[in-house]
């Protein structure tokens, strides 16, 4: 199995997970922000916290903490069988992509729904939901395209105790002709979900990438240890591979050599331009950030 094919195994995805939830979506060399396709997710343990997230952004005038404590019902839409499909399980955290194309057609046209994601430890096939749409979203810095949309979906039932957050980013897209850049946070808590998209540039994240501070001759990318994997964003990826030399190992623990960055992607095993294919994975390294032979 190729390095990019084992990069696309469960096992990986899982592992991705417990490190941005540990690092809190966060480059832990500069503190930016990020996203990391994958249906990946983060556990917060109370709403408040999702605020450092938002906190250039106002909901309807309030800190995201306080919108959603009490939140302004607006124009109830009734959405009958909304599909669940199960994208993978993460030790009984399931991860779901709402298929909402078939539940709702033109009344969220454009939504691009197939980034609508739950994540719950309730094993889900459809629901019915109320969703509301909210547009008084709004950074505090003035801006003519600083703004956002909300889509919140309540559901008849509890679909989580916890708290999770998915960042995810695509392409930018036109809608009336104005552009906007898929950025996009899903929010599962209780009976809601809520999906927050904002306009072109106005939220701007870095792709984040999960750094090996050393490799080990045949080692899968999950066997490592947590504490010598880190959350880097892309800039700060290859900044490490080009800066500091990125020990390799044999078998028995013997140092090799130090890997040299690989010269197509700077070392960060991805080439964001291409993020619509196989999530970016430089080709070249198979996403190592190094030829590793």
């Amino acid at each position: 199995m190729t390095y990019n094919e084992l990069l696309n195994q469960k096992e990986w995805w899982q592992k991705c997970n417990e490190i941005l939830s540990r690092d809190h979506y966060r480059c832990r060399d500069c503190g930016h922000l990020g996203f990391h396709n994958g249906y990946n997710y983060m556990k917060v343990n109370r709403i408040e916290e999702i605020d450092s997230l938002f906190k250039e952004w106002t909901f309807n005038g309030v800190a995201f903490s306080k919108f959603w404590a009490d939140l302004p019902i607006l124009n109830p839409n009734q959405v009958k069988d909304i599909k669940f499909e199960k994208k993978y399980d993460n030790d009984g955290v399931y991860v779901y992509d709402l298929n909402l194309l078939e539940s709702i057609n033109n009344l969220f046209r454009d939504v691009y729904p197939e980034k609508v994601i739950a994540v719950s430890k309730a094993n889900i096939d459809y629901l019915d939901a109320t969703m509301y749409t909210y547009c008084g979203i709004i950074k505090k810095a003035i801006s003519s395209y600083a703004s956002g949309w909300a889509y919140l979906f309540e559901f008849p039932c509890v679909i989580s105790n916890d708290i999770y957050v998915n960042i995810e980013y695509s392409m930018p897209y036109m809608i009336d002709h104005v552009p906007y850049e898929r950025i996009i946070f899903n929010i599962t808590l209780g009976n809601r979900l809520i999906f927050i998209r904002f306009s072109l540039y106005s939220f701007h994240l870095k792709g984040l990438n999960i750094h090996h501070t050393y490799y080990t001759r045949e080692c899968k990318p999950w066997e490592y240890e947590n504490d010598s994997l880190v959350t880097l964003c892309e800039d700060c990826h290859k900044k490490r591979h080009e800066n500091t030399g990125i020990p390799l190992y044999d078998q028995e623990k013997r140092f090799i050599s130090n890997l040299i960055p690989c010269d197509r992607c700077g070392g960060s095993g991805y080439l964001p331009q291409y993020n619509h294919v196989e999530h970016g994975i430089c080709f070249k390294c198979n996403g190592e950030g190094a030829v590793i032979r």
